[in-house]
């Protein structure tokens, strides 16, 4: 089954769900057989469910979250009112023993992560255990779905409302029959998810003994990513918060996605503005995001390099975009082994395209078990091409701005990419590569650094060609916020290590699309800023 059809099954799963839940507490509030309390708690689930939902979804990202952040409780409560209707249901012989005992465990079971889920973002401190039931749920989604949806807040599981009367024969009771099908495999989906979760969560504990290596020569910059994916103007909260966090943690660069066909010329000028009130004090790091779709296109599928005309439209707003914004680094495309991928093709080591997701996919070149990207089906040849004729244009335009080639997996498509853009015959002027925690956790970090190292020394040109951490993070909701805290450490004690490594971009100064970033909508500020601010005080001394 394609990892779209996956993805779309489970959210039609869950819409299932929903219709069920809404008739079952208008049922109960119908039936006047049904007891008093049962049908208070039906009712107010019912009732509750939709915008309790709606809530936790739009909380998740600073764009949206600030104004729901203060009532993200409000899913949480409803998912535990949930569970003590299915609890007292089954308790009270109102429901079926074969529909509310299973449904009660699934309940009680997401009542528990959610809680836990919503302290832990809170900044309550929570225990290995429950931290565990919490990385098991997104490890049970993913391994249902995709990979990315560790990180993607509208893919999750949906509490279930047990029948308040008993069902009939017929459409009702098949239906009821199938719920309670779909709870206990969640459930038992769950349960088969926590060894491997307990795993994830301990396994970055590796990280917390490394050592940064200092460099003579002051050659490393760290720095964070910062805004959503720019296609229009700024955010203004995005503005200030992004700016103020990156003051307060002290970095040396700031890196930026741009949508560059959706960019218009008086948005590029507006953040122009914005960005040379930090110009000189810190590096710039313009990334464009091909994966969105391309306005004038038949549709958003469509690859976004097919042929000269589109290469050269394409080439011209990179100059374009150089020529406004003057940045210091251009990425003329984001991980280009995956853009134009029939279905989703982002992997988990790659959180700047979400819309891309993917399972990780695994190929000869690279050592067993190393996350990648799923494949595109657009040529190699042509995606050099076009990151050729984007370097000449960005080179003619600001001889000053260097190009760096993004390798966003580690796939055989990505190994061949990486082998002719460190080559001395690439016009690119670095290296920029992606080291992300999988659902293996700190395991699937180190994988992608052996690989990395295979690379260096299977490629002599390489080390002539500096090379960058492009992305660089952690999953603070999935395998708690010291897992992404270790994260970052880890990675910065592999890349200062590494002489040829430059630099370190952390992603993501605050949540967006997903919750990866350095602070959360409310803007409390996770223990993953505190690392890369002692980071760059000891590398600094």
């Amino acid at each position: 089954m394609k990892l779209q059809q996956l993805a779309i099954a489970h959210l039609a799963l869950c819409a299932v769900v929903l219709l069920w839940d809404l008739w079952t507490a208008g049922r109960a509030a119908q039936l006047r057989s049904v007891p008093r309390p049962l049908a208070a708690l039906s009712g107010l689930a019912g009732l509750l469910i939709l915008p309790a939902l709606a809530v936790h979804l739009l909380s998740g990202s600073l764009l949206t979250g600030r104004a729901f952040a203060s009532i993200a409780w409000i899913w949480p409560l409803t998912v535990v009112l949930v569970a003590l209707q299915a609890i007292y249901a089954t308790t009270r012989g109102v429901a079926s023993p074969l529909i509310g005992i299973p449904i009660a465990i699934y309940d009680l079971l997401l009542a528990i992560i959610y809680v836990a889920a919503y302290l832990a973002d809170t900044g309550y401190p929570i225990s290995d255990p429950l931290l565990t039931l919490v990385a098991a749920e997104r490890g049970a989604i993913a391994m249902s779905t995709f990979s990315a949806a560790l990180a993607l807040p509208w893919y999750l599981y949906i509490p279930v409302i047990a029948p308040s009367a008993p069902l009939r024969r017929g459409l009702t009771g098949t239906a009821g029959v199938a719920v309670t099908a779909m709870a206990l495999g969640w459930a038992g989906l769950i349960a088969s998810a926590l060894p491997g979760a307990s795993r994830a969560v301990q396994s970055y504990e590796r990280f917390a003994a490394e050592r940064l290596r200092e460099r003579p020569e002051r050659d490393f910059t760290i720095g964070i990513k910062i805004f959503p994916t720019l296609g229009d103007l700024v955010p203004t909260s995005s503005v200030q918060r992004d700016l103020a966090i990156a003051d307060s943690i002290g970095t040396q660069a700031l890196c930026l996605y741009l949508s560059p066909r959706g960019a218009s010329p008086g948005a590029l000028r507006a953040l122009a503005e914005t960005l040379d009130g930090v110009r000189g004090e810190r590096k710039i790091i313009i990334a464009l995001d091909l994966s969105r779709p391309v306005p004038g296109m038949a549709a958003a599928r469509a690859s976004v390099v097919t042929d000269s005309g589109q290469l050269a439209a394409l080439a011209r707003d990179a100059a374009r975009i150089v020529r406004i914004l003057r940045p210091d680094y251009l990425v003329p495309v984001l991980h280009p082994t995956a853009v134009g991928a029939t279905g989703a093709a982002w992997s988990v080591i790659t959180p700047g395209s979400l819309d891309r997701s993917g399972p990780a996919a695994f190929d000869q070149s690279a050592p067993a078990d190393t996350p990648s990207l799923a494949v595109s089906d657009r040529p190699l040849a042509l995606w050099r091409r076009y990151i050729t004729a984007a370097a000449r244009a960005a080179h003619s335009a600001s001889p000053d701005t260097r190009v760096m080639a993004h390798i966003g997996g580690f796939s055989s498509r990505d190994s061949a990419l990486y082998a002719w853009a460190a080559s001395r015959a690439s016009p690119v002027d670095a290296v920029a590569l992606t080291l992300f925690p999988g659902p293996r956790g700190a395991l699937d970090i180190r994988q992608s650094e052996r690989t990395i190292d295979s690379w260096l020394i299977a490629e002599r040109d390489a080390p002539g060609k500096e090379h960058w951490i492009l992305e660089a993070g952690g999953y603070p909701t999935v395998h708690g916020e010291l897992s992404q805290s270790r994260a970052l450490w880890g990675i910065l004690a592999w890349a200062t290590n590494h002489p040829i490594t430059r630099g370190v971009i952390a992603f993501e100064a605050s949540d967006y699309s997903t919750r990866l970033g350095l602070q959360t909508p409310s803007g409390r500020i996770r223990l993953a800023a505190g690392t890369l601010k002692r980071a760059i005080a000891g590398l600094g001394e």
